[in-house]
């Protein structure tokens, strides 16, 4: 998937916020399993644009695959670097430091929990 603008999710998706949520918990399970940079990208869309909750996806995630932690997805959040940002397809790209710290912010909410 393309990042992009987190608006047009906003707008296009919002009303379908549970199938979104089921989505997020897809990416939580493939970012697990790929590593992959868009899927940072993504949770970070869904996330910290159009602030829906990392909490629920992980609970749903935990129902849907086993061995899927909280801890394990802070990781790999807390792991994002500038390297990752760079490798999105950005339409309307964030500041790098941005979306880092933005990341950062929801690995550091799941180490708490």
């Amino acid at each position: 998937m393309i990042a992009v603008d987190p608006g047009f999710y906003f707008e296009t998706l919002y009303p379908f916020q549970d199938r979104v949520l089921q989505v997020i918990i897809d990416l939580d399970i493939g970012l697990i399993d790929r590593e992959e940079p868009k899927d940072l990208a993504d949770i970070w869309g869904f996330c910290c644009q159009m602030e829906l909750s990392l909490l629920d996806a992980i609970t749903g995630a935990q129902g849907k695959a086993a061995g899927i932690f909280p801890v394990d997805l802070a990781r790999l959040l807390l792991s994002a670097t500038s390297a990752d940002w760079e490798a999105v397809r950005w339409i309307a790209p964030p500041p790098v430091a941005q979306l880092l710290s933005d990341l950062q912010y929801l690995g550091e909410m799941l180490i708490l929990l």
